[in-house]
């Protein structure tokens, strides 16, 4: 028998505290009661014992959980947590228990108030007069009435959602664009529809910064180009950054990259002459443009490979960067200059970014960036786990006329996307390292329907929808799937994986509310 909504009445039983440690996790067993949670503080992660899925709860919302049903809980953040659970019971006009809105799977909503009355319902732990028992069975019931609005328009949450993220990444890309002004903390925070604390607080989660720290990070990488040319003084650079007081801009860059500016300009301003494009992107994040970059594979071509020394010589250089080469063009091009040699393909562009800066001398630089970075892949790491947890996904690379599996034994995307990441690699790539495949249902066969697809050409906007839509059609309707555009070669570099890093995160973002 259907029961009427206005048969339906609240009654308050208990509130509970749960205290989390730093990777502590709890779970909420099966109990006749409803309830509802909260943490003030921390983001949760709430899977559901009977596998119907993972809910990221942000800080300071709702969630809701049924009677009957159980339900792990951890903290999604690097902090203790604490959780307040209220547990209530739902009972229509018969005295029988009933359920609550029309959702009975693990939910989460926003409340306002509930940051205030966190304490009503803490204080001790019980209620204590009649007036603040009342108290707490209005708030409950107005509580529920936030939670059954949600549940009548269940695409409220994810428009909300999809709007602040809209909204963070156009603030992202206003501040790339106008760093060298001077911008607002309180108006961006006013202009996102929320409250500052949460905008600050989403902002940190999306981008792994905060706004300010944001602003003075993007101020700094491009500081270090200008400091880099000669003909550009630390006044000027200051500020065509956007900070008018040349000493306090000085201090600033000494504390985030361990060396005053007039240091860093000294060691950077060197004319280098770079035999490889991978190293070309592992300089561009130190700041440093060569004076001579030279095509792939130059030295193979005899009329090439002269105008290229050529060229090098006219430079000037006062290093040479190069990957492996012949010991008799070596011993040619030690005559120009000093020749560092990197056997790339041996190990990571952490390490080789690493010997860039120590070489240099501005190796305090690098160990920033590289800082920085881990930030990046810290927060992208947490969306993974949060949107994808345990879900197999295939990296596919894709060329004009060709296709390709990464497996987990190559190096190039992998370290990344599986190892940093955390994606989860499907059993048939552990043993593959770079395998060709005539058509995508070549891929399909491999047991995963979930896909990364790595664009490495210009490709157009139905090229992408041509290469999705043939997806879709050869998997399960549930399946999930992605595309990064890399615009051209990926290379194995500092800038091309930062650059990888933010398409993945700006693809989850945009994904956070998973049609």
């Amino acid at each position: 028998m259907n029961v009427k909504e206005d048969d339906l009445s609240l009654q308050y039983r208990n509130t509970h505290m749960i205290k989390l440690d730093i990777g502590e996790h709890c779970r909420l067993g099966s109990i006749d009661f409803h309830r509802f949670g909260v943490s003030p503080d921390c983001d949760l992660l709430l899977k559901e014992d009977d596998g119907s899925g993972t809910s990221h709860i942000l800080a300071g919302d709702m969630f809701y959980l049924a009677a009957g049903c159980s339900a792990s809980l951890r903290s999604n953040t690097s902090s203790r947590t604490r959780i307040v659970v209220i547990e209530f019971q739902c009972k229509d006009g018969q005295g029988n228990f009933a359920p609550i809105g029309n959702r009975q799977a693990a939910a989460s909503f926003r409340i306002p108030q509930m940051k205030n009355w966190l304490h009503a319902f803490t204080s001790d732990l019980q209620p204590g007069s009649l007036a603040e028992r009342w108290q707490l069975q209005a708030r409950l019931y107005a509580i529920a009435a936030e939670f059954v609005k949600s549940s009548s328009a269940p695409d409220h949450a994810g428009a909300y959602e999809a709007e602040l993220n809209t909204y963070i990444e156009k603030t992202k890309r206003m501040i790339h664009s106008s760093y060298d002004s001077a911008l607002d903390m309180e108006s961006l925070a006013r202009g996102s529809g929320v409250g500052a604390s949460q905008f600050y607080r989403a902002f940190r989660e999306r981008s792994g910064l905060s706004p300010l720290k944001y602003v003075i990070s993007t101020r700094l990488n491009a500081s270090l180009r200008l400091l880099a040319d000669p003909a550009v003084s630390v006044s000027e650079a200051a500020h065509s950054v956007g900070y008018s007081d040349e000493y306090y801009f000085s201090r600033l860059f000494k504390k985030q990259m361990g060396l005053a500016p007039i240091e860093y300009a000294s060691k950077a301003q060197v004319a280098i002459a770079n035999l490889s494009a991978i190293f070309t992107g592992d300089l561009q994040v130190l700041g440093i443009t060569p004076r001579v970059n030279v095509p792939r594979d130059w030295h193979l071509d005899p009329s090439l490979k002269k105008s290229c020394i050529e060229a090098i010589r006219k430079a000037k250089p006062d290093r040479i960067l190069s990957g492996p080469i012949p010991e008799e063009l070596l011993t040619e091009l030690s005559r120009i200059a000093p020749v560092s040699v990197y056997h790339w393909r041996t190990y990571s562009w952490k390490k080789r970014l690493l010997e860039f800066g120590r070489l240099l001398g501005i190796a305090s630089v690098a160990e920033r960036w590289l800082t920085e970075f881990a930030r990046k892949t810290d927060n992208a790491r947490k969306l993974v786990i949060a949107k994808y947890p345990n879900s197999p996904f295939l990296l596919i690379g894709v060329r004009r006329d060709e296709m390709w599996i990464y497996g987990s034994q190559r190096r190039k995307f992998t370290d990344l996307m599986y190892d940093e990441l955390r994606f989860a690699s499907p059993p048939a790539v552990d043993t593959i390292g770079f395998h060709g495949i005539a058509s995508l249902s070549e891929a399909v066969d491999l047991g995963s329907g979930n896909a990364i697809f790595l664009i490495e050409y210009p490709a157009t906007d139905a090229d992408v929808a041509a290469l999705e839509g043939e997806w879709r059609l050869l998997n399960d309707p549930s399946s999930h799937f992605f595309s990064i555009r890399m615009h051209g070669q990926f290379l194995y570099n500092a800038a091309m994986h930062e650059q990888l890093v933010d398409q993945t995160v700006a693809l989850l973002q945009a994904s956070a509310n998973g049609k």
